[in-house]
């Protein structure tokens, strides 16, 4: 037996029931100096460190307290460079080892870039609290630029350098006062929470209840339709191809992976109208990196199932990593980071789970309460569901039933009562009967007796009665050739 208990919240209502209000985030630092060393892209590879006391997260409103919840880290961006950060990562550390928390690719866009955590953190303690952010770049272009406030004593270590991978530094290289404005959620916005019970052994069907429509006028884009459930845009403009996968993800969407031969007709004959690029690309990072053929994926790092290279191709013709897709037949050529071209962006509706599931609905049978949740994204839209699902102990909870279960919490309608007399040889045995309600009747079936006399004498006698019980006495009278028990 299930038992639904659905309830959806606004953000606001669940801030106003805990006592936050509207006062989302925890914001520490608000002046206006910048640095480029958080989100450092003129370089490579980069690692930052931020380092923030008790007194920083406690003597604002709202606080970060011990026990809180970080759902999010936020950073204000003031300019936002030439590429994406790739294979990012953040961890959190108060002692011991750090924690990560998510991990991905960063575009950043101007104000603040709140980035939802997989892994919410608990604070745990009243000491620091080190948030550490790195990334691991192929190229180097114009960096990012963040807010940041002074602070009394050194809070903000940082490295960068290029050839490497940046989440293997230490961040040792530079240490200054110069800390990146910071804010942690206390609370998802716009988040929705459903709560279910199940019985231990069943199983929990998880559907996400949000639903967009995409505003198909994107500013330097423009829309050409709709395959097989995406949405395809070809920009105005034309970029490098470090700029245009910056661009396509600023916007939600990613340049086109091409998953067979009738999107690659459609890219083609529907959407381009010069040599353009797409997403597949040469990463230098891969385990698979080899020139000219080693190490091509699409942007979101799933190798290719289908490819259509123009002959020859690739041939790394004076450092090519970026393809670009020809008009004219559809095949692909390998350029080099410093070509440009217009490119298209694709837009898919996406659900990505916890669990790594990445369809619409989920069916999940947990062995104990267990929470999971899903973005749902389409374009720059995303809303987070949460799924909390209780897991009991279901069976017969009635003490009067035959069936009757003491460690059940939850009864599952499974609740034998009695119902009738269920010993065959009683003289009301019903046959139908499934639970014994201690109405059983018995009589005296044979008697038999021997030296039997006249009047007062003395003999003995025998008697045959079913059913006996142990350990009781019976006493009977002879009276007119019966037996009568009493």
């Amino acid at each position: 037996m299930r038992n639904w208990l659905k309830y959806l919240f606004v953000f606001y209502i669940l801030l106003c029931s805990t006592g936050f209000a509207m006062a989302q985030y925890v914001t520490i630092g608000t002046a206006t100096g910048t640095t480029a060393f958080l989100m450092r892209t003129f370089m490579e590879d980069g690692i930052s460190q931020l380092t923030f006391s008790n007194n920083d997260l406690t003597s604002v409103t709202p606080a970060l307290n011990q026990g809180d919840t970080i759902y999010s880290i936020g950073w204000n961006v003031e300019a936002v460079g030439g590429q994406a950060m790739y294979n990012a990562n953040i961890n959190i550390r108060e002692s011991g080892a750090p924690v990560l928390v998510w991990s991905g690719t960063l575009a950043p866009t101007l104000g603040w870039n709140d980035i939802l955590l997989d892994v919410p953190y608990v604070r745990t303690g009243t000491g620091n609290l080190i948030v550490e952010y790195c990334f691991d770049n192929c190229e180097f272009t114009s960096t990012a630029d963040v807010y940041r406030t002074q602070t009394l004593t050194n809070t903000f270590n940082y490295r960068t350098g290029n050839n490497a991978n940046g989440c293997s530094y230490t961040p040792n290289q530079n240490n200054t006062i110069n800390r990146p404005n910071t804010r942690f959620a206390l609370s998802v916005p716009g988040a929705t929470y459903t709560q279910d019970t199940i019985c231990l052994g069943t199983s929990s069907t998880l559907t996400p209840s949000s639903s967009f429509i995409l505003n198909t006028n994107i500013s330097g884009f423009t829309f050409k339709g709709i395959h097989n459930g995406n949405h395809y845009f070809l920009s105005t403009s034309n970029k490098i191809w470090l700029e245009a996968d910056l661009s396509c993800r600023q916007n939600g969407g990613h340049l086109a992976h091409i998953a067979n031969a009738a999107e690659n007709n459609f890219v083609k004959n529907t959407v381009i109208n010069s040599k353009s690029w797409i997403g597949y690309h040469q990463n230098c990072n891969s385990g698979l990196f080899s020139e000219p053929a080693g190490g091509w994926e699409w942007t979101d790092g799933t190798l290719a199932s289908y490819t259509n290279w123009n002959s020859g191709e690739p041939n790394n013709s004076g450092g090519e990593d970026y393809v670009e897709m020809y008009d004219w037949n559809g095949k692909w050529n390998d350029n080099s980071e410093t070509h440009t071209n217009y490119y298209v962006m694709e837009i898919e509706e996406t659900y990505l789970w916890n669990t790594g599931a990445t369809t619409s609905i989920i069916t999940e049978s947990p062995t104990t309460t267990t929470t999971y949740w899903v973005d749902h994204t389409l374009g720059t839209q995303t809303t987070r569901e949460y799924f909390t699902v209780h897991v009991d102990i279901c069976g017969c909870t009635d003490p009067v039933a035959c069936n009757f279960d003491p460690l059940a919490a939850q009864d599952d309608g499974s609740c034998i009562l009695p119902d009738g007399c269920t010993e065959p040889t009683a003289c009301n045995y019903n046959l139908l009967a499934t639970c014994d309600d201690g109405s059983c009747l018995y009589d005296v079936s044979i008697v038999t007796a021997t030296n039997v006399c006249t009047g007062v004498c003395t003999g003995e006698v025998s008697v045959d009665v079913t059913p006996i019980t142990p350990t009781l006495n019976y006493t009977y009278t002879i009276d007119g050739g019966s037996v009568n028990p009493y």
